[in-house]
């Protein structure tokens, strides 16, 4: 393939039937999308927890944005809605949907039902919303992803920068537990930067000019650095599949290209990812010699906690887990009401734990929506990764372009990072993560 040929390949890029609109009117949506992904710099607002100022604001924009479309796509937007009513990805997310609000019947708490459930609606609905303001402009996604790049750079720097200051100061334990952004806890943050990895390695890889090339392979370097220092052994495992379905996908790309692009694509990607290891653990090691860890440390301590079933954090996921499973055997078609996990898991831990400490999830968003809203809406769930992943294969197989091609990969890489943070944890409560799950969906 010649120069020329691959410019024009890269290029290539499915363009949607239905009429362009204005570039004002253009202006306007992607600053819609932007306003969504900008979720992560919406302040506490003197809460005890961020997501109640993060699910009001997109509640406000969901608002805000619907109307807009309602009045600015009133042409087209039947034609948007029929197109969607055909995909098997918006049907199978209007099927987990409905399901989890007829659980509503078999709820032991219909009200806490409800209150959660409103989480569920939002999250719909900014789906819907960024489906239809970016349906009309492919292209506009380059640019949505290299804010997404900037705006993580953004919110790093300042939280690396006084982890780095205070090396020498306190224990590593307490300095992790301090970087925690607006996420609420180090996890929800580490979890959010894992899912905009592959974002930053589509920018690497797409290569529009070598100023954005530096700055998104600093970017990659920075964020990997934060998320081996911010010891979430979830994230980790994430980070690794992800890199694994990016060597993946080079294999698959070879055909496209020379050789010498895949090792120029593979270098660009890969060293920022083992240099932000490298210089993670060193600093970690460095500061152990002055103050002893207990419990956040090096990666391969961390990792070699998840087979000690002694380990306290890895012990309570386990306890957890089976729980979700005596619950799932005892209601399998009905589940107990969605998000009333966390009054069914009394009956099951008074035993274990003194006061009123309960858990509130069953730290696997899998286990815990068959657990509330029965098998069924457990597998429609588990069926929007797996159609994620059947669009990705029918689209390399298909005469798309490149660019298609690539978008896709990523996006699924980055959606396999939210499916492992979903094995692990419960990304379902927190409004960063569920902005960035419709995104990319």
């Amino acid at each position: 393939m010649t120069k020329k040929e691959r410019r024009e390949a890269e290029r290539s890029i499915y363009v949607p039937s239905t009429k362009a609109r204005s570039n004002s009117g253009e202006k306007v949506d992607i600053l819609l999308v932007f306003l969504y992904l900008i979720i992560d710099f919406i302040p506490q607002l003197g809460a005890i927890d961020p997501m109640g100022s993060q699910w009001l604001y997109l509640s406000v924009l969901n608002l805000v944005v619907t109307v807009y479309i309602f009045f600015a796509y009133k042409d087209k937007l039947t034609i948007l809605l029929k197109r969607f009513s055909t995909d098997a990805l918006c049907l199978a997310f209007l099927g987990f949907f409905t399901l989890c609000g007829l659980s509503f019947i078999f709820a032991l708490n219909p009200i806490e039902s409800l209150v959660v459930y409103a989480r569920l609606i939002i999250t719909l609905i900014a789906f819907f919303n960024v489906c239809i303001l970016v349906f009309d402009r492919p292209k506009s996604i380059d640019f949505l992803l290299q804010a997404i790049v900037i705006l993580t750079l953004i919110e790093c720097i300042p939280i690396l920068f006084t982890f780095v200051t205070s090396l020498g100061t306190a224990s590593t334990d307490v300095l992790v537990l301090n970087m925690k952004s607006t996420g609420g806890n180090k996890n929800v943050f580490a979890a959010s930067l894992v899912i905009k990895t592959p974002f930053i390695m589509y920018c690497i890889f797409r290569y529009f000019s070598l100023w954005r090339y530096i700055l998104n392979v600093i970017t990659l370097f920075v964020i990997v650095l934060m998320i081996f220092l911010l010891n979430a052994r979830a994230s980790y495992l994430g980070l690794f599949v992800q890199v694994g379905m990016f060597l993946a996908f080079l294999f698959f790309y070879r055909k496209h290209t020379e050789l010498r692009q895949i090792g120029k694509h593979f270098a660009s990607a890969i060293s920022p990812i083992f240099i932000g290891l490298l210089v993670s653990q060193l600093l970690i090691q460095n500061n152990e010699k002055t103050f002893a860890s207990s419990g956040y440390t090096t990666i391969g301590k961390r990792l070699a906690t998840l087979s000690d079933h002694k380990e306290s954090s890895a012990n309570a996921r386990i306890f957890f887990w089976q729980n979700a499973l005596k619950q799932i055997k005892e209601t399998p078609l009905t589940g107990i009401g969605y998000g009333n996990w966390k009054i069914a898991s009394v009956k099951y831990e008074y035993r274990f734990y003194n006061d009123f400490n309960y858990s509130k999830h069953a730290h696997n968003d899998f286990l815990q929506i068959a657990a509330e809203a029965g098998i069924i809406t457990g597998l429609i769930f588990i069926s929007i990764f797996m159609l994620s992943l059947f669009y990705t294969v029918r689209v390399w197989n298909s005469e798309a372009g490149l660019t298609t091609k690539t978008l896709i990969a990523i996006s699924l890489m980055c959606l396999a990072g939210y499916a492992v943070d979903a094995f692990f944890n419960f990304p379902a409560e927190r409004p960063t993560m569920q902005v960035f799950f419709a995104f990319i969906l």
